[in-house]
């Protein structure tokens, strides 16, 4: 059942980029509409990420309807707008939807009988209208529809009563969209997460019956699904949410021991809490990320074997090589660090040789996090760095440009 209403938004909070895009494909008569994140984020008072947008016209024609666009995808074509540095990914209405296992699946199927036959293109494209592209999304708040030049919401799937509720309800039968993918389990432990929503009881048992399903995708893709939550404010809550619907058990067998415990929870709590603490604003760097995990990892096996750490991240978390690389290394750098006194006795040359290379800085923050100084130990390395970036009074030193580097310092 289509619903349409007047949200109470801002022409503030649409980007303009966006505006523009969906204001020409509406003048070449197409239907063009933002979905997914950005409404359900704009209409819970968040700043969206990503502005995505779904029109009735082919991949071909946003091409020539859209300026500085282009193809992507093999399967399944969409357009990716190029404005500055950011991208706008314009998608055509596909359909998709489920079968009528329940009420609502069966009113949105009779709505969907009313429309027109959708089109069949090649490659695989099964380009539809608004409703059943609404209908083949995961959850219902992903699948609200907003018309900036109109200034309307549309709804097709009651998501508008699901975000009142503060509800995560998946759209169809739970049983059957979670076995159909079952990455979807842990998409919706995260989005609950990241937006404070309650997830609905039947999808929360489906996600619990089908969790062995989930250890059976493809690791890239779990991932991206581990990078989201580890980058949520609290992961941690994620994480043993994870761990209660048995998802680490299947998915992370090696963690299991320290979400098992009382120990293994304190320090999973005191490195990511760490971690939270410490991070950087806008914090992105896999290697960063992944470091909490291998820390409470190695102190709760009391783990010399960084081979061993290395394997987890890879085989389990999907980090890749250079990433764990990277992160072993810092491990085993990480004793050397703190022994300021003998750094201290260093020629400035070599200190500042030191500081060059590349990673130090990687280090340097990894320790802090991790509480390894002392605050007079902090003290006195901030003194020093402080001093060794300002130029010497006699004889300054000349100042050296580096490339990036994944490198690690591993001599001190």
């Amino acid at each position: 059942m289509e619903v349409k209403s007047i949200p109470r938004l801002q022409a503030s909070d649409i980007d303009p980029r966006a505006f523009e895009i969906v204001q020409k494909l509406q003048s070449k008569g197409h239907k063009s509409f933002l979905v997914g994140g950005c409404v359900r984020d704009l209409l819970l008072g968040i700043s969206p990420k990503d502005f995505d947008i779904a029109t009735s016209a082919t991949p071909q024609e946003v091409r020539r309807a859209v300026p500085s666009s282009y193809l992507i995808g093999r399967r399944f074509k969409l357009v990716l707008a190029k404005r500055g540095v950011d991208q706008f990914e314009i998608a055509t209405f596909r359909q998709g939807a489920p079968s009528p296992n329940n009420e609502l699946e069966q009113e949105l199927s009779e709505t969907q009988e009313e429309q027109e036959e959708a089109k069949f293109i090649d490659d695989d494209n099964y380009f539809g209208t608004p409703e059943q592209d609404a209908v083949r999304r995961d959850f219902t708040v992903n699948a609200l529809f907003y018309d900036p030049i109109k200034n309307e919401l549309i709804d097709f799937v009651r998501a508008q009563q699901d975000l009142e509720d503060r509800i995560l309800r998946i759209i169809g039968a739970p049983e059957r969209r979670i076995v159909e993918d079952p990455i979807r389990s842990l998409r919706a432990i995260r989005l609950s997460h990241k937006i404070g929503f309650t997830i609905e009881a039947s999808l929360k048992k489906a996600i619990q019956s089908y969790a062995p399903a989930v250890a059976l995708t493809a690791l890239p893709r779990r991932r991206e699904e581990y990078l989201k939550i580890f980058k949520l404010e609290n992961p941690l809550l994620p994480l043993f949410e994870l761990y209660d619907l048995g998802l680490v058990q299947t998915c992370l067998p090696s963690l299991c021991p320290l979400f098992g415990s009382v120990y293994g929870q304190n320090l999973l709590r005191y490195h990511f809490q760490s971690f939270q603490d410490k991070k950087e604003q806008g914090e992105a760097d896999p290697r960063f990320i992944f470091l909490p995990i291998a820390l409470a990892i190695r102190d709760f096996y009391s783990e010399k074997d960084l081979d061993w750490i290395d394997w987890v991240l890879r085989t389990e978390l999907g980090a890749f090589k250079n990433e764990t690389l990277f992160i072993t290394s810092i491990l085993d750098a990480q004793n050397k660090l703190p022994k300021i006194d003998s750094f201290v006795k260093r020629s400035r040359k070599r200190q500042l040789n030191l500081l060059k290379m590349p990673g130090f800085d990687f280090i340097y923050r990894a320790i802090i996090y991790d509480y390894q100084l002392s605050d007079f130990d902090l003290m006195r390395w901030e003194n020093v760095l402080l001093m060794l970036s300002q130029p010497e009074v006699l004889k300054p030193m000349p100042t050296e440009t580096q490339e990036p580097s994944t490198e690690v310092v591993t001599e001190f």
